[in-house]
This record gives C-alpha cells, structure tokens and sequence, in this order.
C-alpha cells in the first residue's frame, strides 16, 4: 500500500513509497507494528532506519564511442543530461555545470572546449586515432562522471577498439563479454575481427586498479 508520511493501518504487508517522495539528505525510521484487528492491544514493533542518499545528475551522451571521419566536423552533445529531482518537478537542466576533459588529446584541442553540455570542433581538429573524453556533469556539489570516446579515422587500415571494462578483476564462474569494433572511413569495406588471448603473469597486489567506469554497454552497428 501506498502510504502518506505518518501512519496508517492496513490489512496488507507492503509498504510502497512513490518515487522521490523521501527527499534526499534526510533520515527516515520507517515501523511496522503488527496486531490483531480484534485485540489491537496485542501488538509488536519492527523498525529500519534510511538514509536517503543525494540524487545524482543523470549523463545522456550522444554519438559517441563511435568513429568519424577527421575530415568532417565533430560535435559532443550532452544537452539531455538531467537532474533527476528537477525533472520529476518539469524543472529544465539549464542550471547543470558540465567540465570536458580529453585525456590524450594534444593542448591545441583541450584549449577549444568549452565547459558547455555541446561543443564543436572543426574538420582536421585531430590526428588518426582513439581519444579518450571524462565528461563531469554538476548539480551544486554533486557530480556524475562519464568515460567515453571518438575514433579519427583517416582511411585504411582500420582502426581497432575495445570496449573499456569497468575494472580488470572478473570472476571466474561469470560469463565475460567484450565489444570489439573495427573502424575505417570506407563504407564498402568489409572488416574480419580476430581474437587472441594470452595468459600472462599475475599481477601484484599493489596493482592500482583504474575506477573509473564507462557507463552501459556499447553494442556496435
């Protein structure tokens, strides 16, 4: 049963709470008191306590982790990102801050980003190659981050890519899938992908493990 904050009987067990109706930040002790309709003074308590975490920015990124062709202009468009509370109250995003950064991209490059949800950049901005983009998406103090990239292509051969894992460290007894993709600016081109795996030494236990996560899976055309 859907409930309003207070109390309230029932003869169901459920209890549901509508989306964003706890409000982030705050601490909530939800009880559950179980009686007998016929003697409520027969009774027991049971009780949890909740923290509602803060609402994240949500980042929609379009058109990337894809190829393009150096020659052409690129855009990064990330202009339906959106604050979750905001959007269930029909509020815009326009008040959100977003940071690019590029993180193997020469300095030319990185002085032509603005910190704006979309930007440009001109034909023949960028070498042949995989580039690799963090976009921070911020709502006061609460920032969303997202790993992505673009592949400049230039013609042949292709350019290979593997899809980012969120972490090196898989279990043994999981089923592991990884997107591979083969680029090139030929449209009649027909690509061929080979795998290979070779087993290699362990690594030690001080290994750094990289955190950063790229967010859903990327299936090519």
């Amino acid at each position: 049963v859907a409930l309003s904050l207070g109390t309230t009987s029932t003869t169901r067990s459920s209890l549901i709470i509508p989306q964003n109706y706890l409000t982030s930040n705050d601490n909530y002790t939800i009880t559950l008191r179980v009686f007998y309709t016929n003697f409520p003074s027969q009774f027991s308590t049971s009780s949890v306590d909740l923290f509602i975490e803060p609402a994240m920015p949500v980042i929609i990124l379009r058109d990337t982790n894809r190829a393009f062709r150096r020659s052409f202009s690129l855009q990064l468009d990330a202009s339906q990102s959106y604050y979750p509370i905001n959007l269930a109250q029909n509020l815009d995003s326009t008040h959100l801050q977003f940071r690019w950064t590029c993180m193997n991209c020469p300095s030319s490059v990185n002085g032509l980003m603005l910190n704006t949800s979309v930007i440009m950049f001109p034909s023949n901005t960028f070498s042949v190659g995989q580039f690799d983009w963090l976009l921070e998406v911020s709502y006061n103090h609460l920032t969303s981050n997202l790993l992505c990239y673009i592949v400049a292509v230039d013609g042949s051969p292709p350019i290979a890519s593997i899809q980012a894992l969120p972490n090196n460290y898989v279990n043994p007894s999981s089923k592991l899938v990884l997107y591979g993709a083969g680029y090139t600016d030929d449209a009649t081109a027909v690509l061929m992908y080979n795998w290979t795996i070779v087993q290699q030494p362990l690594p030690s236990l001080d290994m750094e493990r990289d955190n950063i996560c790229v967010s859903g899976p990327y299936h090519p055309e």
